[in-house]
């Protein structure tokens, strides 16, 4: 039987390397979710008649006021 630490460890890069860039699974699931979001974006944005621009779809993933919460600041820096 495993310790707990090592349990932890090995989950731990078990999850680090199926997502990591150089992996076979990490980078196409990671293109494949920007790419739908972009999709989405573009959709929805077309959809009411308003323009579509490479800043705004940024702008939404990424929104200022979750970026710039005092908690994300905290969860950053850990």
């Amino acid at each position: 039987m495993l310790s707990p630490v090592a349990m932890w460890a090995a989950l731990q890069s078990a999850v680090l390397e199926t997502f990591s860039p150089f992996s076979a699974y990490g980078a196409p699931a990671l293109g494949g979710a920007l790419m739908f979001s972009a999709f989405y974006y573009a959709g929805r944005r077309q959809a009411r008649g308003r323009r579509v621009s490479i800043k705004g779809f940024l702008r939404s993933i990424f929104p200022r006021r979750i970026l710039m919460h005092p908690s994300s600041l905290v969860d950053m820096r850990l």
